[in-house]
């Protein structure tokens, strides 16, 4: 954290001092009333979660996590976020108690809720498949309210997420997609 005239004000390390800390990657982060939040992805079998969060294990393949620190640069809370395959966290967008946290998963578990956009990878029986996700959680880290994959036969990445005070939910990524991605009537339906 740095001031507005750019003193800094505190830093911290995330994560552990052993070989694991080489598989602990922060990619996003986002702010809210003083609070800070990360997100990104990790191997590190402990030292990244807190008691009292929605997900304290991780998989041999590794999940994404997500922790908010105080103002002071205190951990408040750390989770991680993910299934049985491999799952990065991108990015990270706060607003009125709700955290939303975005990248790519493999994981065929564990991601989406029921009701969701997209309820499963896509597709299903693709081995080396990328989707990109997307899911809610509450501010202080007890629960996840929703969650839902996007994309399609290709590789998808979601590296930008946020939200407007109406709830509208954007996303911006990357895929190798031809079909699961485009609404009927954009602009351009089909990546060259």
């Amino acid at each position: 954290k740095f001031s507005a005239s750019g003193q800094r004000l505190w830093s911290t390390y995330y994560g552990l001092s052993s070989i694991e800390q080489e598989r602990t990657f922060s990619q996003g982060v986002a702010c809210e009333n003083g609070f800070v939040y990360i997100t990104g992805s990790s191997g590190a079998s402990n030292g990244m979660t807190t008691t009292g969060v929605f997900q304290q294990g991780v998989t041999d393949a590794g999940n994404a996590f997500v922790a908010k620190f105080d103002t002071s640069g205190n951990r408040v809370w750390g989770s991680y976020l993910g299934g049985s395959g491999s799952d990065n966290g991108n990015c990270i967008a706060v607003r009125d108690g709700v955290v939303l946290v975005a990248g790519s998963t493999k994981s065929p578990d564990q991601i989406a809720t029921l009701g969701a956009l997209q309820t499963q990878l896509y597709p299903p029986e693709a081995e080396n498949n990328r989707n990109g996700y997307i899911n809610a959680i509450s501010t202080d880290g007890t629960t996840k309210y929703w969650g839902s994959y996007y994309g399609g036969q290709g590789i998808s990445n979601i590296w930008g997420v946020d939200f407007n005070e109406s709830g509208s939910i954007f996303l911006a990524g990357t895929t190798q997609s031809t079909v699961n991605i485009a609404t009927s009537g954009s602009k351009k339906k089909k990546k060259n």
